[in-house]
Formats: C-alpha cells, sequence, structure tokens
C-alpha cells in the first residue's frame, strides 16, 4: 500500500484512501450534503460507514458477510461452500425458502444483517455524544450480498427495528446498481 501511494505521488497525483462504506454515501447521498449511513454488503465483510458533511464519523467492518453465509450454510447441512453458494444465489427469495437449504440461507441471512446492525447500534452509542442526530438519517446499501430477491425487505424491516430508537432513519435504499456502487462513489469523491 505505501509503495503504490509513493508511486502515485512521483505521477503527480495526491492519493488518499476512502473507506468503501463512505464511498456509498458520496454516491448516493450527494443531495443531502455527502450525509448518510453507508453498508457494503461484500462477500468476505460487511462495512459500514456513517458520514457527516463528507467527514466519516464511524467505519468499521464485519467479518461476517457472503462467505460467512455459505460456510455456515455447509455446515449446518453437511454440503461443500461451493454447493451452498450456488444455492444461494440460484434461489428465488429469501422470504420464502423452498427447501431445508434455502431455509439456513434464510436464517443466517437474516443473522449477517442483525449483526451488522447491531454493531452499527453499539457504534452509535459510544459516539453519539459528538454527533447531531437531530435530521433523518438516509441508510444507503450495496454489495453482491445484497442483491438476493428478498434482501431489500429484510434488511428495511430490521433497520426500523433496529436502529430507529438510537437515530431519526430517513430513506433505506438499496443502490441501483450495487455492484459498481463503491466505484461510483469513489469517483464522485474524487471530483468533491
Amino acid at each position: 500500500f505505501p509503495v503504490t501511494i509513493k508511486m502515485l505521488k512521483s505521477l503527480g497525483y495526491d492519493p488518499y484512501p476512502v473507506n468503501e462504506a463512505a464511498s456509498i454515501v458520496f454516491g448516493e447521498g450527494q443531495n443531502n450534503g455527502f450525509t448518510g449511513c453507508g453498508i457494503s454488503f461484500g462477500c468476505g465483510m460487511v462495512n459500514v460507514s456513517v458520514v457527516f458533511r463528507a467527514i466519516p464519523a464511524i467505519s468499521f467492518s464485519v467479518a461476517q458477510s457472503g462467505d460467512w453465509i455459505d460456510s455456515r450454510v455447509a455446515a449446518a447441512r453437511s454440503i461443500s461452500q461451493a454447493k451452498a453458494c450456488i444455492a444461494k444465489e440460484s434461489m428465488k427469495s429469501l422470504l420464502t425458502p423452498e427447501n431445508e437449504t434455502e431455509e439456513a440461507i434464510s436464517i443466517y441471512y437474516k443473522g449477517m444483517i442483525e449483526n451488522a446492525l447491531e454493531e452499527l447500534k453499539r457504534a452509535f452509542v459510544l459516539k453519539q455524544s459528538g454527533m447531531d442526530l437531530s435530521e433523518a438519517l438516509n441508510v444507503y446499501y450495496a454489495g453482491g450480498t445484497s442483491m438476493p430477491s428478498g434482501f431489500d425487505e429484510l434488511f428495511k424491516d430490521a433497520c426500523q427495528k433496529t436502529l430507529s430508537k438510537f437515530f431519526k432513519i430517513g430513506e433505506v435504499v438499496g443502490v441501483k446498481d450495487r455492484l459498481y456502487a463503491v466505484s461510483r462513489g469513489l469517483l464522485i469523491s474524487s471530483r468533491v
């Protein structure tokens, strides 16, 4: 990483790291003064960042995401992780599992979502004294693990249940192009 920065600086660029989840806020929160909560559900981790006026106030990662679901389902159903992943990516909806493997997938998806939001709740409790939470905060989410049918309903419901006691939730938005939301946000942040 330092070698890359040094190389880019030698070419006249001024590189700076941007949190993956914060970049989702940069891409989606332009009309809100680059303020919001970004959550990236990737294959290896869930990355979370609460951004106020383009400055990340809370950022963390949870190592329970798509690969974790695959491994937990594989263990629960005594199948390979590859078969668990295929089942996960081919099921019709997380809301209507059609067999025991899909039921396990749905259960672990709910667990992943609840865990990420519980960690966000804990982070808010620790940091809220210095944060202005008087306005509603939009929650933007993206990433490949957030793409299955039924995810939006599970996530929006969990947000209301878990977070609404800690801050006013504005819109809960599944980013339109979830696989490219981070790169879009990085491009926008490079221009700001």
